[in-house]
């Protein structure tokens, strides 16, 4: 084993990468690759040649490589790297279409791609196989690269616009500084920033709540309104009871986060304020993300349109909080009123069981089948159109595929605008990953109001699949 600087056009693609299995040729095994990378409208193989062309190769990464007869040399890890690498050197080996053209006039001048690159040799393929699996195979126990949390990313590059995760961490950050010495406190923080960021950033994201609590925001900073003492304690005290373990089921709506404050903190209130005028109901200076009022996204679902998604819009009327009635909405029901005919018996029963599950009971299976409700019927779908996916394509894809699907038919665009927005953005919502998160997170807690949201959202897809498999077997 040693370490060596290689030409290179002395560097071969792996034709047993695992990203694609077995092929014959160099040429089979980059096209492999440049469909093993595409997205809709996007390439991931694209976007590294671009950023290796405007910035270089990462100065933490080497090549694997194994040494073969001819003086050339076969490429084990840095697949990517090295088919990027081939792109900038002859862009016409991108296949015609959306972006090509782009691609090759974006690359056209001078780059910073190397025409020599830093490997390490190993005599055999199985020499490599413990570094690749470390590297494509996840964390391994700490033994791979263990990605940053939310809560990590954010401290490294915060986002421009607040998000809940965002203002829960740099409140959780001024509170860690403000207990540097109470061993409780850290411990009950650590285990908020792991599990419950969601909950605390709902909280602080409204401002009846940082009124009560007595903080508010400049910029990133916390800004104390009230003796520190009292606001450390006040934040002690909302920490310690999110780190309980103790399910805070319905924080949806700002009256009810004002409600749980006051519950919580009893007397200990800032200034020790009378309730608050109307207003404090109904309006807010802050957005949430994905926390819109469920009854609003309903409505809009039922007249067709899309959600809002990002603002967040609580109901209620303007009489006075104290004589308004209690809420007394009923347990909301998934899909309840999305015609399913089209889909196999097996699904229709699973969203028939959906639409009665009791979700102030049931809100751990409610979520991990509302997640198998969308990809069986997403994969029926696509096996019905003759594009049956592969069992490693990614739920993201695959919703996607069916979408265009539709959009290319009788289904208006505009129906699916609001998972098309929110589908690759980390919290939202109805996100992929959110609803991967539900299967494969522990700590991934679902909220009833939060499962509507997402049926909502979703309830245009599954009629307009149900519907355009129905009309297919009529023809």
């Amino acid at each position: 084993m040693k370490h060596a600087e290689v030409e290179v056009d002395q560097l071969d693609l792996d034709v047993r990468n695992p990203r694609h299995g077995q092929v014959m040729s160099q040429e089979a095994a980059l096209r492999s690759l440049i469909r093993d990378q595409a997205r809709t409208n996007d390439s991931l193989l694209v976007n590294l040649a671009l950023d290796i062309h405007r910035n270089g190769l990462s100065p933490a990464l080497r090549f694997i490589v194994m040494e073969n007869p001819d003086e050339r040399y076969a490429v084990l890890d840095g697949n990517r790297r090295l088919a990027a690498l081939r792109l900038l050197q002859q862009p016409d080996l991108l296949p015609p279409g959306p972006g090509a053209s782009e691609f090759a006039e974006l690359v056209s001048g001078p780059g910073k791609q190397p025409d020599r690159v830093a490997c390490y040799v190993v005599p055999a393929r199985a020499d490599a196989d413990d570094w690749l699996e470390r590297t494509h195979t996840g964390q391994a126990d700490g033994r791979g690269t263990v990605q940053w949390a939310p809560a990590a990313q954010h401290r490294w590059r915060p986002v421009g616009r607040p998000t809940q995760t965002s203002r829960a961490i740099d409140v959780l950050d001024w509170l860690k500084r403000h207990a540097v010495d109470e061993e409780e406190v850290q411990d009950n923080i650590g285990y908020v920033e792991r599990n419950a960021t969601t909950n605390l950033g709902r909280l602080v994201q409204t401002t009846i709540v940082r009124d009560l609590v007595g903080f508010h925001f400049e910029g990133r900073e916390i800004v104390p309104d009230a003796p520190e003492a009292d606001l450390v304690r006040r934040l002690n005290v909302v920490v310690a009871d999110l780190a309980s373990g103790r399910a805070v089921t319905d924080i949806a709506r700002k009256e009810d986060r004002e409600q749980y404050i006051r519950d919580l903190l009893g007397a200990d209130l800032h200034g020790q304020q009378p309730e608050p005028p109307q207003t404090s109901l109904l309006e807010d200076d802050e957005t949430d993300e994905a926390t819109s009022s469920t009854a609003e996204q309903q409505g809009r679902a039922e007249r067709g349109e899309p959600s809002s998604g990002g603002e967040e819009q609580d109901s209620g009327s303007s009489q006075d909080a104290e004589s308004r009635p209690p809420d007394r909405r009923p347990m909301p029901r998934l899909f309840r009123d999305v015609t399913v005919d089209g889909l196999h018996a097996r699904t229709q029963t699973i969203f028939w069981e959906l639409r009665n599950l009791d979700l102030s009971k049931f809100p751990n299976a409610a979520a991990v089948l509302l997640r198998s409700a969308i990809e069986l019927s997403v994969y029926e779908h696509l096996d019905a159109i003759g594009r049956t996916p592969s069992p490693d394509t990614e739920l993201a894809k695959r919703i996607l595929r069916s979408i265009n699907a539709l959009k290319d038919g009788t289904a208006g665009g505009r129906r699916f605008e609001s998972i098309l927005t929110d589908l690759d953005k980390q919290y939202s919502l109805v996100s992929a990953r959110n609803l991967n998160q539900y299967v494969h997170n522990i700590n991934n807690t679902p909220l009833p109001r939060d499962l509507e949201t997402i049926s909502v959202n979703y309830s245009p897809l599954i009629e307009g699949i149900s519907a355009a498999i129905k009309a297919r077997q009529a023809n």
